[in-house]
């Protein structure tokens, strides 16, 4: 396993990448970065099933030997050309739901969510 200087570089050089490669639209690379749990969320599927996915249709790469990052955009175009418009729309959706969720949460401190 690697210690967490070694995954910090790696993950620098990732984001490198992905800067390199970012696509024409000019969105922000850390905006497409989703995690596996994120991802599967957003298709509705399983984590290990995202894995699966991630690997097997080049959605996300494996970092540290343990840690997916799925691209948000080209899991939203997987999903519409595997299953159709509308099962992207839904899966936009359900991202959407998600980003705002997240938002929410992290607009309160911890000692405000638990009541301290």
């Amino acid at each position: 396993m690697a210690d967490n200087a070694t995954i910090v570089e790696q993950l620098l050089i990732i984001i490198e990448e992905l800067r390199a490669r970012e696509d024409a639209d000019g969105g922000d690379v850390f905006d497409d970065i989703v995690t596996v749990s994120e991802a599967a969320s957003i298709a509705n599927i399983t984590a290990e099933t995202m894995r699966k996915w991630a690997q097997d249709f080049a959605l996300g790469r494996l970092y540290a030997g343990s840690l997916w990052l799925v691209s948000r955009r080209r899991l939203l175009r997987h999903i519409e050309k595997r299953y159709g418009l509308p099962a992207m729309l839904q899966a936009a959706s359900r991202d959407k739901k998600h980003q705002r969720s997240v938002s929410v949460q992290g607009c309160f401190p911890v000692s405000a969510r638990f009541g301290r």
